[in-house]
């Protein structure tokens, strides 16, 4: 059907002469929007100012109260100009006839079931001899409906593909983060040039973030009334050690909270305890109380 409708369209392109264009009082140019594709409806929910957010926001609001079906015959109308040459070429081509653009337009969205809107928006461009902003155009219809459904795109990428696991945890952290109701529409891509980490843009904002469990147990831990407690000391500590500092740290723990231990070593705190809990630093250290002392000594006298 398509190779059918672009050798027609290969027979009416001509090139344009000057002795073709009609008299002085036709070359005016065409309103924005005929009468056949009026607006309507609601506005979107966010601007675009450009000639083609112009055009996507009058397709909205003409077509408001069926966006689904509509947004989904433009999209196939883009993947039609991505995967045809053909079809491409005749839509940027100024030098085919107008009336056989529309014709062949209208073919293919009748054979595809078009919604008459589309049709209508595809014959306005036309006219206006815009089609070739048709691409641009459904690319901004496409982010005033993500808008108005409460979509966001989240790219995500990563030096290396990241597992079905780590996509879930990516996943989950970006949708505490994003606006309540918010959907995610995930997509994810490698480049190696980032080494490691990730790079995460989320509608406009981007994010630059570090190993992606840190990121998820962060906000697992929090919903869950779970608490880090770091302990360090000079030399290992025995099982029943690690027992009464546990039970001294859950003492001053928030009512509830679960305490997390982690325990190591390094001798340049000479004796002693430095436990982080949470945010808050208890450092009982040897080094620290000896630095402490030094500083007083070398205080001077009143």
């Amino acid at each position: 059907m398509l190779r059918t409708v672009m050798r027609s369209l290969g027979a009416a392109a001509r090139p344009v002469r000057r002795a073709a264009f009609p008299a002085a009082p036709a070359l005016r140019a065409a309103p924005l929007m005929s009468t056949r594709f009026f607006a309507a409806g609601a506005k979107p929910k966010m601007e675009d100012g450009t000639l083609e957010g112009r055009y996507a926001t009058a397709l909205f609001m003409a077509s408001s109260d069926r966006l689904d079906k509509v947004y989904e015959d433009l999209t196939a109308l883009r993947t039609m100009i991505l995967e045809s040459k053909d079809f491409k070429l005749a839509i940027e081509t100024p030098g085919i006839d107008p009336e056989s653009k529309v014709a062949a337009f209208q073919a293919i969205c009748s054979k595809a079931g078009t919604d008459t809107s589309v049709v209508n928006f595809l014959k306005v461009l036309v006219e206006n001899k815009r089609a070739h902003l048709l691409g641009r155009t459904i690319d901004i219809f496409e982010n005033f409906y993500r808008a108005e459904k409460g979509l966001v795109l989240c790219k995500v990428t990563s030096a290396e593909a990241l597992s079905s696991a780590q996509q879930g945890q990516v996943k989950a952290a970006m949708t505490q983060r994003a606006a309540k109701g918010a959907t995610l529409i995930m997509e994810y891509n490698t480049n190696p040039t980032l080494l490691g980490g990730l790079m995460v843009k989320m509608g406009e904002v981007v994010h630059l973030l570090g190993r992606t469990i840190d990121i998820f147990e962060n906000f697992y831990r929090a919903e869950k009334g779970l608490v880090l407690c770091k302990v360090t000391s000079a030399e290992a500590l025995s099982s029943a050690q690690q027992g009464q500092v546990k039970a001294a740290m859950t003492q001053r723990a928030a009512k509830g909270a679960t305490l997390i231990m982690e325990y190591n070593t390094n001798p340049t705190l000479l004796g002693g305890l430095m436990v982080k809990m949470g945010e808050v630093v208890l450092d009982n250290s040897v080094s620290t109380r000896l630095e402490r002392l030094q500083t007083q000594l070398l205080a001077p006298v009143a």
